[in-house]
């Protein structure tokens, strides 16, 4: 709740902070999923969230740990979450045929409309505490636009990379890609875990394709 409450206080985005409140509201009411809810029946996940995980954000990794998680091939752009956190500062994408920004700022541009439309969609199929739980904590995700008529050859490389050295940590990383008419391209997500305490990552990837 503290957490929920700093990351309301702090982002400047209207937008975003009706998604989380209602998104907070739907949590509040149905709670983190148990064994009688049908997909969740074989997995147990109270003694994973009945633990206290720090939220801070991660330090910037070191030039080695960035090196080390990069896939040696030529991509169209290279995109960072840092504890579930999206961090432009690092990451690179220099092409026209994309647009990139954090949810934050997509949701302040001129882009917001495709943040109305698009985000949260994930809600009207995955109905339980998880997708909830992320929508709680929307601030500085990932937003990616593909232009119409764009073929992108080379891959989007997304690299998640998750600190874990000082405490536990419980990341949300938050994703909402739009292709638009005609539009091609291909992302990848890779890994790197740093430190040995416990990782809580609960990540929603939304994709929404245009199509004539």
């Amino acid at each position: 709740a503290d957490r929920y409450t700093e990351i309301q206080s702090k982002n400047g985005s209207a937008l975003l902070h009706n998604m989380r409140e209602k998104a907070y509201e739907v949590y509040n009411r149905i709670g983190i999923p148990t064994q009688r809810h049908e997909e969740w029946k074989y997995t147990r996940l109270n003694p994973l969230v009945n633990k206290n995980y720090n939220f801070q954000n991660a330090p910037l990794p070191s030039v080695g740990i960035i090196d080390d998680v990069r896939l040696q091939q030529s991509p169209a752009a290279e995109l960072f979450f840092i504890n579930g956190i999206f961090v432009k500062e690092i990451s690179s994408f220099n092409n026209d045929a994309l647009v990139v920004l954090s949810l934050t700022e997509a949701a302040e541009s001129e882009y917001k409309n495709y943040i109305e439309k698009h985000l949260g969609h994930s809600s009207k199929y995955m109905k339980d505490g998880m997708n909830a739980l992320n929508t709680d904590f929307i601030a500085n995700g990932l937003f990616v636009l593909i232009k119409k008529h764009k073929i992108i050859e080379q891959p989007i490389y997304i690299y998640h990379i998750k600190d874990t050295s000082a405490d536990h940590v419980f990341v949300q990383p938050r994703s909402l890609f739009v292709v638009e008419e005609n539009a091609k391209l291909l992302f990848v997500d890779t890994y790197k875990y740093n430190g040995l305490p416990e990782l809580f990552t609960n990540e929603i990837i939304e994709q929404n394709r245009k199509r004539l």
